[in-house]
């Protein structure tokens, strides 16, 4: 029986340099150390793009060494979209030409040109093989499962299958459940036992498809893998078995008779399709699968008979994660149109898959991960719109399909999306060209029930870490987590206009355990309006008139002034209602952590404090200072307010537990209304870079 491995390494773009380095010395070159030790041992693997970059700039020796096992014929590499976007969330010209680049960059490597697929995250939809027309790519790793939706049958499933889209067709290998749970958690006699009867079976090819970072990253797993020796005994292990021929991936292909055609539907991984699901649905698909368990089916036939969700929902989960999405996509004919190279490199780094969802790893919760693919955006939008002339940049557009509008407004001073009809609040703010690159302001994660949070008030602590998978209990990283969720009332945007329903002083700890006590003030239906170059002024007022149905009503205007450093934002309140009724403005904003002492918020004249601390004070001045990214935005209000500011964090879950993520700030500006019934005040926003030494 033949037997191939393919291993996939991937480190997302804006993964902090030492993660990677650990990842190296702990995963990827304990492997390939492995490999070179073991003669008859030969494998595919795919290093993602943005790893492939680190590696080359950072581990050279690496890459040589790797390079040379590929030119001996032991290592065969993958191909996939060149920093692992999801392929199908892409224009299928741009997924094509990210292909095709990826593929002449690693054919540089001493060895062919790819002829396999790497599939992301193994999102498959069925116009895939259509998609990767003109790209060489002659076969495409799924999962088992995958050909199980397609009606095939267990026995089926150890052998290359053809699948086709409008006449292009690719061939599938399906990585089998059953090793991928068994390797490296297992005994390897338990693995070597399994193979043995699949071969006297008579199965024809036993494939195992998987992360690398099982050998090294996940937890336990090093002490696993290398100092326990696990995964020297299995490499042992296979080339003293001589009902076995180890093959690379591409000889598998050629080498045993393809069938086909089979068809499969939409769909990825098991897992997968659980966590782009409601919390809601997660549970039932979960009742649902444990119920096909009890009756003996089979792990692979119960992902495909339950195989949940489809992964562009995300999109829907995640409103974030969306309006990055659609801005993303659309910049991709201007890049194109500029035809700058390295404008078009910044757009793919920032389609790399990680930031954009969220199953068992950190994801779109990981605030690092989400800046880095705004800056990418950033870097390619200034450079294609330089070269195009069209700076600054005005859409007027539901560019996001949510059904309302946006208003953006991009120039090499300011970045701004206002979204007039949900409350004229503001989604992204950021300096777009700071002399230590871009920095977003206003992309901060709104708090959402996940169906893991069910599982906090049984989890502990874990002294040890020990080897274990993402379908093991994870342990806490912090006592009583659960005590700190807390969800949302609306989403987080800056100056989201609220009435808040307190009795007595506000209090911070009160704020910071969730806006439920807020309630939003909402655009009225054709409620606003947008000016050009007001009175002369080289910039966009957007007015509008909101609604609490508290009784309380506000008139606001925004005043974007973007061509000038600092950018400026003036604004202006006016709240009719009830007196003594209290309303105010919140400002979101996220310095990515709150414990540093160079992020930090300073209220009138008092000193500055972490923006990770609560505080509250009566001023007419915020000023928030950012010196590690070298950034600033001073508030400054006409007159003296109640301003609270307090940290947003999330409680949500990696590999390696579930852990309190800080997720940025609030500042929320608020008075009572006056017995006349009628509240006024104004501010000027500046926003722009910080000189650190005043």
């Amino acid at each position: 029986m033949r037997f191939a491995l393919c291993i996939h390494n991937h480190q997302p773009v804006g993964n902090f340099d030492h993660v990677i380095e650990k990842a190296c010395q702990d995963c990827y070159l304990p492997l390939i150390e492995s490999l070179e030790r073991h003669e008859r041992v030969r494998c595919g693997l795919h290093y993602s793009g943005p790893l492939l970059e680190w590696l080359t700039a950072n581990r050279p020796g690496f890459v040589e060494r790797l390079s040379s096992l590929v030119a001996a014929g032991k290592v065969e590499l993958l191909t996939g979209g060149y920093f692992e976007p999801v392929l199908v969330s892409l224009a299928a010209g741009d997924a094509r030409e990210q292909v095709n680049a990826f593929s002449d960059h690693l054919g540089d490597l001493g060895g062919d040109r790819p002829r396999g697929l790497w599939l992301t995250e193994r999102v498959w939809e069925p116009s895939i093989p259509s998609l990767l027309s003109g790209t060489g790519v002659d076969y495409v790793v799924v999962d088992d499962t995958h050909l199980v939706a397609a009606g095939l049958e267990r026995e089926e499933l150890f052998r290359p299958w053809i699948t086709e889209d409008q006449g292009q067709s690719v061939t599938l290998l399906g990585s089998s459940m059953d090793l991928r749970y068994l390797i490296p958690f297992h005994e390897v006699g338990e693995v070597m036992r399994r193979l043995e009867e699949w071969s006297r079976t008579g199965y024809e090819l036993a494939f195992y498809g998987d992360d690398g970072e099982k050998f090294g990253v996940w937890p336990g797993t090093r002490e696993l893998c290398h100092d326990q020796g696990w995964l020297e005994e299995f490499l042992d292990s296979l080339e003293a078995a001589d009902f076995l021929d180890i093959a690379l991936p591409g000889e598998c292909v050629t080498g045993i008779p393809s069938r086909g055609p089979v068809y499969v539907p939409t769909m990825s991984y098991a897992e997968m399709g659980e966590w782009c699901l409601p919390p809601d649905r997660q549970q039932t698909l979960t009742e649902l699968r444990s119920h096909l368990e009890r009756k003996g089916i089979d792990a692979a036939v119960r992902g495909a008979l339950a195989s949940g969700g489809f992964w562009r929902n995300f999109f829907t989960r995640y409103p974030e994660s969306n309006e990055l999405h659609r801005l993303v996509q659309s910049e991709l004919g201007p890049v194109t149109e500029s035809g700058s190279g390295s404008a078009r490199l910044h757009l793919w780094r920032s389609q790399c898959n990680c930031a954009y969802w969220h199953g068992v790893f950190g994801g779109i919760y990981l605030p690092h991960l989400r800046e880095a693919l705004w800056k990418e955006l950033y870097l390619a939008e200034l450079e294609a719109h330089s070269l195009l002339g069209d700076l600054p940049l005005l859409r007027i557009e539901d560019f996001d399909l949510d059904g309302r509008v946006e208003i953006r407004l991009l120039s090499e001073e300011l970045a701004i999306t206002v979204r007039p009809e949900e409350g004229m609040a503001i989604s992204e703010l950021s300096l777009p060209r700071g002399s230590l690159g871009p920095v977003p302001l206003g992309m901060l994660l709104t708090r959402r029930p996940e169906a893991y949070h069910e599982k906090l008030g049984s989890a502990s602590i874990e002294e040890t870490a020990s080897a274990r998978t993402i379908h093991d209990e994870l342990p806490l990283k912090e006592a009583s987590l659960d005590e700190l969720l807390v969800f949302d009332r609306v989403r987080r945007l800056c100056l989201r206009d609220f009435v808040i329903v307190e009795e007595g002083e506000v209090s911070c700890e009160r704020l910071r355990s969730g806006n439920q006590s807020m309630i939003p003030l909402q655009t009225r239906p054709g409620g606003w309006s947008v000016e050009s170059e007001p009175a002369g002024e080289a910039g966009l007022r957007i007015t509008g008139v909101l609604d609490s149905g508290t009784g309380v009503t506000l008139e606001k205007s925004l005043l974007i002034l973007s061509g000038q450093r600092p950018a400026v934002l003036k604004a202006s309140w006016t709240f009719t209602g009830e007196g003594r009724s209290r309303v105010g403005t919140e400002m979101n904003l996220n310095l990515l952590t709150g414990g540093e002492t160079d992020r930090s918020i300073a209220l009138g004249d008092a000193g500055p404090v972490p923006v990770g601390e609560t505080g509250r004070g009566r001023a007419s001045r915020a000023l928030i200072r950012d010196l590690w990214r070298r950034a600033r935005v001073l508030v400054s209000l006409d007159r003296k307010l109640d301003i609270h500011h307090y940290p947003v964090d999330s409680v949500s879950r990696s590999e390696s537990g579930y852990e309190r993520v800080h997720q940025g700030f609030a500042v929320l500006i608020s008075d009572r209304i006056p017995d006349d019934g009628h509240l006024r005040f104004e501010a000027t926003i500046e926003v722009g870079e910080d000189d650190d030494d005043h």
